[in-house]
């Protein structure tokens, strides 16, 4: 069995990759240009998804910064939580290119 603090590595490592994905989706997206006319969701979607990635990535360094100090069970909670709202996240953007991309007929 894992260690708390290993465990807790662990979950802010996939946290890590999970950001890193979710910002190359941004940039992705950035690259398609869709009338905010035509698919308002979209925007909204993209722009929520934003707004909830800073507050993740505020979390994840706070996650790291507590980690140095030893991880409890507490912490490993915490870590395991954002892993899943980064996931989360990253879902809402591949739906929100997924509407980019179907209005655009790519």
């Amino acid at each position: 069995m894992q260690s708390t603090s290993g465990l807790v590595e662990q979950h802010i490592r996939e946290s890590e990759a999970r950001l890193r994905h979710i910002d190359e989706l941004v940039a992705r997206s950035s690259h398609r240009s869709v009338d905010a006319a035509s698919v308002p969701q979209v925007h909204t979607l993209l722009a929520h998804a934003g707004e909830s990635r800073a507050m993740l990535a505020n979390e994840l360094e706070n996650l790291r910064r507590a980690s140095v100090h030893g991880a409890d069970q507490t912490l490993v909670r915490r870590s395991e939580g954002l892993r899943s709202l980064l996931e989360a996240v990253g879902r809402q953007f591949e739906k929100a290119l997924s509407g980019i991309f179907d209005c655009r007929g790519l």
